[in-house]
């Protein structure tokens, strides 16, 4: 089993004092001056089904008075019939979630909306399984792509105005 966590800092979505505008932000009935989101991979990179496995997906802080994982939210891999998924515990800072069936290559990427800037740590236990942090290996993820491209183009840029003409 492997996982990577937001390498940056958490996406700030929305503060409450916008322009002067006074906005009312509410997710799932609780009010949050402001919205942040971390996203964190989950997959089965072994070669065996796991079957009932529950995770623990912390906030490395208690982010102050106020502080709370307001949701989450799933995005899986395959889409169609992924398995059950079930929130088993539910704390301002913690979230367990149990999943039903992860084949091999089966993912979820859990997106966790918080009332303030943290971090999510994630642990898990069990019979013959190892948890990998994949967080700072290099990737070749579309998005990682999607980032190098940019700095691709300014350096044949940079090549092409340097030839002589």
């Amino acid at each position: 089993m492997s996982y990577r966590t937001n390498s940056r800092a958490p996406y700030g979505l929305i503060d409450e004092r916008v322009d002067g505008q006074n906005i009312r932000i509410e997710v799932g009935g609780k009010k949050a001056e402001r919205v942040f989101v971390n996203r964190v991979r989950l997959w089965n990179s072994g070669k065996k089904p796991i079957k009932d496995f529950a995770v623990r997906f912390r906030s490395d802080t208690t982010g102050g008075e106020g502080f709370e994982l307001l949701s989450v939210t799933h995005k899986t891999k395959p889409e169609v019939d992924f398995g059950a998924i079930t929130e088993v515990e539910n704390t301002n800072t913690s979230r367990k979630i149990k999943y039903e069936l992860l084949n091999s290559g089966d993912e979820d990427i859990a997106s966790f909306l918080s009332s303030g800037k943290t971090q999510i740590n994630v642990s898990a236990k069990a019979e013959g399984m190892w948890l990998n942090n994949r967080t700072k290996e290099r990737t070749n993820e579309k998005t990682d792509r999607f980032y190098c491209t940019p700095w691709v183009m300014n350096i044949c840029s940079a090549i092409i105005s340097s030839l002589p003409q």
